[in-house]
């Protein structure tokens, strides 16, 4: 019996149709979106909702600006991938309004767009503040993400908007994660009676 090949792609339950995958929640999301990129097959559009810092623009082998795409198609066509960005304000890239990624997956010369879609401030887990994450409406799927290291210190330090996480899990301040309820349990999806102050999609 053949052993089954796993992938990312397939871990993700990604086929061979058009996908727009935006990604939420905590440390990590840029290096995942860098890989599945790497993985999946096509001329794939990585973009941000958020921000992303100006250095991790070296990790995509091409960058245009939203403001002008009009080398996109070339730039897919050389390498595969491309990373698509607002204008550049100090360290940081901004990123692109929300009805973008599905207009650019509309496009014939594109297979596929990845959307970093929430910002966590480098901390391993977050909760969302009520205009968080920016999901793209059209998004095929969402994929939330937590680091591990999120498990090893206090909430105070490992999570961004600490007062939400607390909130939503009923820690008292001083509590570690590991003493009462992982905090590995806090994806970046609102509570169901909070989604319609959020712009999760209900299907999310």
């Amino acid at each position: 019996m053949t052993e089954q090949q796993w992938t990312l792609p397939a871990a993700l339950g990604l086929g061979c149709g058009p996908e727009l995958v935006a990604f939420v929640g905590g440390g990590g999301k840029t290096s995942l979106l860098f890989a599945l990129a790497l993985a999946l097959p096509g001329r794939v559009v990585i973009t941000t909702t958020t921000r992303i810092f100006a250095a991790q623009m070296r990790l995509a082998p091409a960058v245009v600006y939203a403001d002008d795409l009009s080398r996109l198609g070339e730039l897919l066509d050389a390498h595969g991938r491309c990373l698509v960005v607002g204008h550049v304000d100090g360290e940081k890239a901004q990123g692109v309004s929300p009805d973008l990624p599905a207009r650019l997956l509309a496009r014939p010369d594109v297979d596929s767009v990845l959307v970093e879609a929430d910002g966590s401030r480098m901390r391993p887990v977050k909760a969302p503040a009520a205009h968080e994450p920016v999901i793209p409406p059209e998004a095929t799927l969402v994929v939330p993400v937590a680091g591990l290291d999120g498990l090893e210190g206090p909430i105070d330090e490992v999570a961004h908007r600490a007062e939400i996480v607390k909130r939503i899990r009923n820690y008292e301040l001083g509590i570690r994660n590991g003493e009462q309820e992982s905090v590995c349990l806090l994806y970046t999806s609102p509570s169901p009676r909070d989604r319609t102050r959020s712009r999760m999609p209900s299907s999310a």
